[in-house]
């Protein structure tokens, strides 16, 4: 009797050893994997240089001719220019300040990003805790550290990885809500996902995704009202931002893009020669490695709907689960529309545009006015649930898979209709891509010893090994392949160094005035005033026998009027760089 009483404690306090040397390794493993993160993206964070779209950063001096972007050096500027720019403010709202501390140097405006994309590989640990074992969250923290396409953007000093990191955040304060309904959390998840929304519109689909989970708890009865009116007032105070949507509509193609998403988040990018100099044979293409990362995604779905359904938390009292927090949603529809207006009478040219900012300014109200018959549909509908088919809908809106898929279906369906679609806009959802990923590899020794009965167990477990090392080995090998990217198809630090010798003090300088002029000013801020946009013959005539260059980019010609002004000049030398062209026009000798 005295033997097992002593025996209890003693097994009680192994396993308290156990779980605190294990918490121990798990915790050592993380932060080894954190710091490979964040030397992989401080590595070499001023070689490539700069370039449009980073130029849209605040603090970089260019003329005042220049449209794209105009100048940028107060926080008036930025909010001012934003409707040229086209993107939510928010990110350079933030970085505003870092940069009139630490200056512009390249290192300074992309550390902020650095420091994002490293501190996202812990926030998706944390997070696919929730959803996996230990051990498979940090796999998928690790796909992440060296996911080079991940890497890329987190050395430039562009809003993409702030924005996934916010979203992931809003996703962590999710869980944390549901787990412990404090202000704090509720709070925590307004401000992250209200944020998320105003840095890119590519955090849309996702927190929509928040959306779609939270309408399948209800479903099932678990009353998670309070998340959903935390998430409609984020929608409402972001309105002004689909007005910005509205201007910003880039070109892109959509069926490699989206292809290329369910290869392992991008790995070997073969559309990576629209930016860069190297070629897309160079690297591995990416439809090869489609298959198996179709295939672990969908083994990743799997093994989340196997480990538990819609997660459930005890219902709230009926009183605050049905109560309608008016503060909040009157705040979120007064700023909103207030922003809405503003913007209409303000910045937005053409009477057209303000006019559909100004009917755009009453939906704030139409949804805050929605939100209670909303919630009662849901109710009727949850009352009235019926048949194996709702189940199994309710089933499977896990919270990994929706977020992981909502922003690939969403931008799928709208480049139908309308071009934007990009790569670099899935970083927001290629964090729960590669979770997804993880949890397919770790179910392969379960999967394949279930399949195959005479494969021990032993050997499921080395094959599934195998299979993970293969796929870490995949994401080692992008860090190498997305090295030889450059920021942008035109070496500006290159040609400048050229200009800097070649041109002299009193020469003039055409330019076309379009979005790849701005960055050269970054590496020739002296040499401004020499810069001629446009009225080039009234400029030559007031000085004609100037030496005149002429700069252009890409596939661009002169135009007809730098044609006329240059008809008593002779072209005498051209050097070039990458995708720029730098000519010299002489004046004519008089007979």
């Amino acid at each position: 009797m005295e033997d097992s009483a002593l025996t209890v404690p003693h097994e009680a306090g192994t396993r308290d050893v156990d779980n605190r040397r294990r918490r121990r390794w798990t915790y050592i493993s993380l932060w080894m994997i954190v710091f490979i993160a964040l030397i992989v993206r401080v590595d070499d964070l001023d070689r490539r240089g700069f370039c449009h779209p980073e130029n849209f950063v605040s603090g970089v001096a260019v003329p005042e001719w220049v449209k794209l972007p105009p100048q940028r050096l107060t926080l008036t500027d930025i909010i001012a220019t934003t409707p040229k720019d086209g993107h939510p403010p928010l990110y350079f709202i933030l970085l505003h300040p870092w940069l009139m501390t630490f200056g512009t140097s390249l290192t300074s405006m992309r550390l902020p990003s650095v420091l994002l994309g490293t501190a996202s590989v812990i926030l998706l640990f944390f997070v696919a805790r929730r959803e996996y074992s230990t051990r498979t969250s940090l796999f998928a923290a690790a796909l992440v550290a060296l996911n080079g396409h991940h890497i890329f953007w987190s050395q430039m000093a562009r809003m993409y990885v702030l924005a996934g990191f916010l979203v992931l955040l809003a996703t962590w304060l999710l869980w944390r809500l549901h787990e412990d309904d404090r202000p704090r959390h509720r709070i925590g998840y307004f401000l992250a996902a209200t944020a998320a929304l105003w840095t890119h519109v590519y955090c849309w689909p996702v927190i929509l995704g928040h959306v779609i989970w939270e309408c399948a708890r209800a479903l099932r009865g678990v009353a998670p009202q309070r998340a959903l009116r935390i998430q409609f007032a984020a929608f409402i105070l972001a309105i002004p931002v689909c007005g910005l949507a509205l201007i910003q509509s880039p070109k892109t193609e959509w069926v490699e893009p989206i292809l290329e998403y369910f290869n392992f988040g991008y790995l070997q990018f073969s559309g990576a020669h629209r930016f860069s100099s190297v070629e897309s044979s160079e690297g591995m293409r990416g439809s090869l490695i489609l298959a198996p990362g179709l295939v672990l995604a969908c083994l990743g779905i799997m093994a989340a709907l196997r480990s538990r359904s819609v997660v459930g938390v005890p219902p709230l009292n009926s009183r605050a689960s049905k109560a309608f927090d008016a503060p909040l949603v009157i705040l979120s529809v007064l700023v909103s529309a207030l922003l809405v207006a503003s913007a209409s009478q303000f910045f937005l040219p053409g009477q057209r545009r303000k006019q559909a900012m100004l009917v755009l300014a009453s939906l704030p109200i139409v949804m805050a006015l929605s939100y209670p018959w909303i919630v009662r549909l849901i109710e009727i509908i949850a009352s009235r649930r019926r048949g194996a088919l709702f189940a199994m809908a309710t089933y499977f809106v896990r919270l990994t898979p929706v977020l992981a898929l909502m922003p690939f279906v969403v931008f799928a369906t709208i480049t139908q209709f309308r071009p934007s679609f990009t790569a670099r806009g899935m970083i927001v959802s290629l964090p729960f891509l590669e979770l997804l990923i993880a949890g397919g590899v770790a179910s392969l020794s379960g999967l394949l010893a279930a399949s195959s009965p005479s494969l021990s167990s032993t050997r499921a477990r080395v094959a599934a090994l195998c299979v993970a090392t293969a796929v870490l080995g995949l994401h080692v090998n992008s860090v190498v392949w997305f090295q030889t990217v450059e920021s942008s198809p035109r070496d500006y630090a290159t040609f400048a160094e050229r200009l800097k010798t070649a041109v002299g003090p009193n020469d003039l300088v055409f330019v076309t005035n379009t979005y790849a002029d701005p960055p050269i000013f970054y590496y020739l801020p002296d040499m401004a005033k020499q810069f001629v946009p446009y009225d080039y013959d009234d400029v030559v005539s007031k000085s004609p026998n100037s030496t005149v260059w002429v700069l252009l980019y890409d596939d661009q010609t002169p135009t007809p009027a730098m044609e006329r002004a240059l008809l008593a000049h002779v072209p005498t030398a051209t050097f070039r760089a990458p995708n720029c062209t730098a000519t010299r026009f002489e004046a004519k000798k008089s007979q």
